[in-house]
């Protein structure tokens, strides 16, 4: 329920220190919730998947988070283009936010219909299910150990999302004074292309295993860092279908959409 609430936090003006105070405790909710219920996705779908399909059945939880995000920035991008700089800075901004609602209603009524899987069902026919999973968890060698393998793989693609579908909207639209809306609407085709390569990925898994697949990813996303290292901010400026650079002497320009639009 954190997504909709950002469109009812206060500004700065009128609530003063508890303005980030209230962002900053939604976020930490909003990151809590989506840590369990994204894992819980994640292992309903492995572990309803058929043998040779695990992976790209694994693969379906993560299409959600891409499509979410062009959801997300294609509903900004909208609102910049129809709204002016003011309207949008003022109100147009909460509006995204509000109407995810729909999407957090769904999303509830899809998880309480999700049958538990024939795994754990018949865990809990033996009476093996685990009372404490977490104690089971810490206490196994084997089980500590991929679990901190797995929380270390992590970093690697979570590094790349919030770099490319966060931090990159700021930078290009606050540093490169790049159009807001060419800005959004280039992540928002991004997280579509993302959402195409998830499943071709998730395919690959089941081919060639998870270790080698996963590997050649974060070997091409340093790739791509690279190459995109070797950009300059005009060859990027000219990318957007602008005339000329902007004048990076100039005041900031009021042109920029805010943080939270990726998410």
């Amino acid at each position: 329920m954190a997504p909709p609430r950002f469109g009812l936090l206060p500004t700065y003006e009128t609530a003063g220190v508890w303005a980030p105070v209230l962002l900053l405790v939604l976020r930490v909710a909003q990151g809590v919730a989506l840590g369990g219920e994204w894992a819980g996705a994640v292992l309903l779908s492995v572990e309803h998947g058929p043998a040779g399909r695990k992976g790209r059945y694994g693969s379906y939880p993560q299409i959600g988070l891409a499509l979410g995000l062009a959801l997300g920035t294609g509903a900004f991008a909208l609102l910049s283009n129809v709204l002016s700089d003011e309207a949008f800075l003022s109100y147009g901004w909460r509006v995204a936010f509000l109407v995810s609602l729909a999407l957090v209603v769904l999303g509830i009524a899809v998880r309480l219909k999700a049958d538990e899987t024939p795994a754990f069902q018949q865990l809990e026919r033996r009476r093996e299910a685990s009372r404490i999973p977490l104690a089971q968890l810490l206490r196994d060698p084997g089980t500590r150990r991929h679990t901190l393998l797995g929380m270390a793989a992590r970093w690697g693609e979570g590094a790349a999302f919030n770099t490319w579908g966060v931090f990159a909207i700021t930078y290009a639209t606050s540093t490169l004074k790049l159009p807001r809306t060419s800005v959004l609407l280039a992540v928002t085709f991004a997280a579509l292309l993302m959402a195409v390569l998830i499943t071709l990925s998730g395919s690959q898994v089941d081919r060639q295993g998870a270790r080698r697949t996963y590997t050649t990813g974060i070997a091409l996303f340093g790739l791509a860092v690279w190459a995109t290292s070797r950009i300059r901010p005009s060859d990027m400026y000219f990318a957007t279908g602008s005339a000329s650079p902007p004048n990076h002497t100039a005041e900031p320009s009021s042109d920029r959409a805010p943080a939270s639009a990726a998410r």
